[in-house]
């Protein structure tokens, strides 16, 4: 992974994208475990229930090195990306992107267009301090390419 994408580090915001249960919140995991191991803080968003337990993450991490936000609202994501700032993590995991924003990208508005330029704002000033890895199975609607995107 870090000859890939250049290790993790502040100034980096990476999507991990593609089909749905080809491994992309548990590649997401190896990294949130060998950030543990180095003595890292994490934080991790998401639209899914953790059992950390399952993923090899000892419980004493909670609170303390390991912190897990939930959120099944694009709104409660910005709300939440907001409060990550005043924050300090080495690496901030959003998983399962898609499904907080599929939903807004399917009416004939621009509101979820709208909505995912504030999110890439947040993430790109998060990323200031902090690596930004997150997750997205939506990639296009169609022909057209939705959230995928240069940082």
């Amino acid at each position: 992974f870090d000859k890939i994408v250049g290790g993790l580090h502040p100034g980096k915001v990476i999507e991990l994208c593609g089909p749905s249960s080809v491994g992309k919140s548990e590649l997401c995991w190896c990294i949130v475990r060998d950030c543990l191991k180095s003595k890292k803080t994490v934080i991790i968003i998401s639209s899914k229930k953790i059992f950390i337990e399952d993923h090899g993450i000892d419980k004493m991490c909670l609170g303390t090195s390991l912190q897990i936000k939930y959120t099944f609202c694009v709104y409660k994501l910005i709300d939440l990306l907001k409060a990550v700032d005043k924050l300090s993590s080495s690496l901030i995991v959003i998983d399962c992107i898609q499904s907080l924003i599929q939903s807004t990208l399917s009416s004939d508005n621009f509101q979820g267009q709208t909505l995912m330029g504030i999110i890439k704002t947040l993430l790109g000033k998060l990323s200031d301090k902090s690596s930004i890895l997150y997750t997205n199975g939506l990639v296009s609607i169609g022909e057209k390419n939705v959230w995928s995107c240069p940082w």
